[in-house]
């Protein structure tokens, strides 16, 4: 299998563990990504007195056009330094795989290709797992269930082999102690506003984890135990904070952040936050309202947060602080400012900033 099939499948499982709009509907207001040097802010890839554009009786100079556009300079900066660092670790990742992979297929005895196929496996689907899916994600659309059976069992298959591959992937990446080491460009980190905002771990923990997430979308959900795993790994060294950022084309999203932004404002927001998570298919008021009473939360005070516009707007704060960071898709990390590219962070990732 060569580097470009190889590189395709990991970007495939990579892909699919996030959810992503076509648009985030949010405009960033400044003030979350990290300000970086001299690419920006009065400096550029252009000497400030450059004259970028003249008209009859006046002209632009580029340091003018900095200035004025600063925030919006800073932000698509800031997403060109991260991105381009994801592509270099997802593509030293490839590098090494690809020798780990031809590796193992040599002492299997099989080609790359049939080997990578095998990890992937062929999963069983049953009429129980399908009925579910379409319960829970397409009747409400109103196609009949026979309609739209056959296209439901190829993608549950196709989820299933995806996180197969993933699983067979990162063991292959934990056997082989890979460890990639590029540094993140100083610029590509982002600086958050967390107080208030629901946390697990010591207050001076040496790494801090911020998760944006969504309550309706499905690989936020699956998030979980990598997260509590982390944790109970590392409690003396990592904090994770959640952040909302509930996508636009998920309905139930938004209702669930202000919801769970009710939860945290008495000091139950991660029991609301697992409760909800689990039950991710009932999203509505009745789960709202019947959660609130199983984790004790004072039934009149959760109403009047839930109608309150000061509690929306602590949403759309954190959304914006997103944006600001170039957060594209849920669930999304940052470590210590610097976004992960594996999605959720890994022992190694913590190891290394320990």
């Amino acid at each position: 299998m060569n580097r470009l099939i190889l590189g395709t499948c990991i970007a495939s499982i990579s892909l699919v563990l996030s959810c992503k709009p076509a648009t985030t509907g949010t405009e960033s207001k400044g003030g979350g990504a990290a300000s970086p040097t001299k690419a920006v802010a009065g400096g550029g890839r252009l000497a400030p007195t450059t004259v970028v554009a003249e008209w009859d009786g006046g002209k632009l100079t580029y340091g003018e056009l900095m200035q004025k556009k600063d925030a919006s300079f800073k932000k698509l900066y800031n997403k060109y330094l991260t991105d381009l660092y994801q592509a270099e670790q997802r593509e030293v990742e490839g590098f090494v795989l690809e020798s780990l992979v031809q590796k193992a297929a040599a002492a299997a005895g099989k080609s790359e290709q049939d080997y990578m196929q095998g990890l992937a496996g062929t999963p069983a689907v049953t009429e129980e797992d399908m009925k579910k899916f379409y319960d829970d994600q397409v009747k409400q659309s109103g196609q009949p269930y026979e309609a739209v059976k056959e296209r439901i069992q190829q993608y549950l298959v196709g989820m299933k082999q995806r996180d197969a591959m993933k699983a067979a992937v990162d063991k292959i990446k934990a056997d082989a102690k890979l460890k990639i080491s590029i540094p993140p460009p100083d610029t590509a980190k982002a600086s958050f506003d967390l107080a208030g905002r629901p946390s697990k771990g010591p207050a001076n923990a040496k790494v801090t984890i911020v998760e944006f997430s969504d309550f309706q979308c499905p690989y936020c959900s699956r998030a979980v135990p990598g997260v509590e795993k982390l944790l109970k790994e590392f409690p003396n060294d990592v904090k994770v904070v959640f952040l909302h950022f509930p996508l636009n084309f998920h309905e139930k999203a938004m209702p669930s952040a202000v919801a769970a932004q009710c939860a945290n404002a008495q000091g139950k927001f991660w029991e609301f936050h697992d409760k909800i998570f689990e039950n991710q298919a009932s999203l509505g008021p009745e789960l709202f309202e019947k959660t609130a009473g199983e984790v004790g939360i004072d039934a009149a005070k959760f109403k009047a947060c839930l109608n309150d516009p000061a509690t929306m707007a602590y949403v759309k704060k954190d959304m914006e602080q997103a944006e600001a960071a170039g957060v594209e898709g849920t669930p999304s990390f940052y470590l210590n400012g610097v976004p992960s590219a594996a999605g959720v962070p890994t022992s190694e990732q913590i190891k290394a900033l320990l």
